[in-house]
């Protein structure tokens, strides 16, 4: 990453010189008093000199030449603050229940932590949470096949594996999310087909010569309020948040929803049933279908976690306290954002809430809204290294 700063001091530093020498032809009473008029190595004191100003002068270039990020990002931060952030890491992971001892559905509440393999020279691992909540069923995808119907039309079929002891009473096929993760051409092509181009949907059951219609379709995922991989602010419009979750993680929208199954109910015992999808048009034939193109029970994830912050003494000469986790100073954890600020003294604590909350003391509600606000930024301390302050 290229050193701002060390650029303008470069720029400032090469003036000088220049300047110094006409300086000294126009003036060279003046200029021999700073040593400026002598060829060959210059004075070591003279050259701190210069060096003190070309950083003072090239630090202000900076500033003048960034703008007033101040006003910029006040603005930003209120209606697009996740512009200002940095991404975490995500990814898409698999849930594997225990097929053999489900019995009905279960719901795994979002949130739920997930650790990666130590990565890295410092063995780091990585702590993820799942970004909303999965349903969890008594069946699996066991077999995914691409064929045809008789009439040339093409059909994928999604055998799904029951458990034994499944009562399906207590499942809930209303809405089934499954997951295509093949490669993106195929997972694409799987999503336009099905979402698209479904011309019928059956059901067959093992030992059964016929299959059943279904009235179901499936529908795209990763559009509703609940799917969204990170937090919102209040102020900010959510159609930004989608496109830039597309840009920058486009698995997210790799879900589709299979409903319309809740009237099923296989018998008891049977060990799995096939979902035959009819689609209008031709499936490519370049494009093979793979076993674990549809997946089911999965759910995105995101390296973002809840911690503390240290403490920060509060002194009345600085207007900002550069905020670090508490315990946690492995060089690797980056702030993403301040969701609560809690301030305490000897007698009670008070809460604050965000500047850009328009709740602080003031106005008609000053005698009811919290005294007291606050405000963050992201302010650059060294090449490389942003820091909420």
């Amino acid at each position: 990453m290229e050193d701002l700063t060390l650029r303008y001091f470069d720029a400032e530093m090469r003036y000088l010189r220049e300047a110094a020498k006409e300086f000294a032809q126009t003036h060279p009473d003046r200029a021999a008093m700073l040593d400026l008029d002598k060829a060959g190595t210059p004075d070591p004191y003279v050259e701190r000199l210069l060096e003190g100003f070309a950083f003072s002068m090239g630090r202000l270039r900076e500033k003048i030449d960034d703008d007033l990020p101040e006003l910029t990002e006040g603005l930003v931060s209120m209606l697009w603050p996740h512009y200002l952030r940095t991404i975490p890491s995500l990814s898409v992971v698999a849930l594997t229940p225990a097929l053999h001892a489900m019995k009905m559905a279960e719901v795994v509440p979002a949130g739920l932590e997930i650790y990666s393999r130590p990565v890295g020279p410092k063995n780091t691992v990585c702590r993820y949470r799942t970004t909303r909540d999965v349903m969890l069923n008594p069946l699996g995808v066991s077999d995914i096949t691409m064929t045809t119907e008789p009439d040339g039309r093409s059909l994928l079929r999604m055998r799904f594996a029951c458990s034994s002891q499944a009562d399906w009473s207590g499942a809930d096929l209303s809405r089934l999310s499954l997951y295509l993760g093949a490669d993106a051409p195929v997972s694409s092509q799987l999503h336009l087909m099905l979402t698209k181009r479904q011309a019928a949907l059956y059901m067959r059951l093992p030992g059964q010569p016929d299959r059943i219609q279904l009235d179901g379709y499936f529908s795209p995922g990763g559009f509703a309020e609940e799917d969204g991989l990170w937090p919102k602010g209040d102020t900010a419009f959510s159609g930004y948040q989608l496109l830039l979750e597309y840009f920058t993680f486009r698995d997210k929208f790799m879900f589709v929803h299979l409903n319309g199954l809740e009237g099923i109910t296989p018998p008891h015992g049977t060990e799995y049933f096939d979902i035959e999808v009819v689609f209008s048009t031709p499936w490519p034939s370049d494009l093979p279908v793979a076993d674990d193109a549809v997946r089911l029970h999965c759910v995105p994830v995101i390296n973002l976690f809840t911690l503390e912050a240290d403490p920060l003494t509060i002194s009345g000469l600085e207007s900002e306290y550069l905020l670090r986790p508490k315990r946690l100073q492995d060089g690797h954890t980056e702030i993403y954002s301040v969701d609560s600020v809690t301030g305490s003294n000897r007698t009670s604590d008070a809460e604050y809430v965000p500047f850009s909350s328009f709740r602080h003391k003031g106005g008609m509600m000053r005698r009811h809204a919290p005294p007291r606000y606050y405000h963050t930024r992201i302010k650059r301390v060294s090449p490389g290294c942003m820091t909420p302050g």
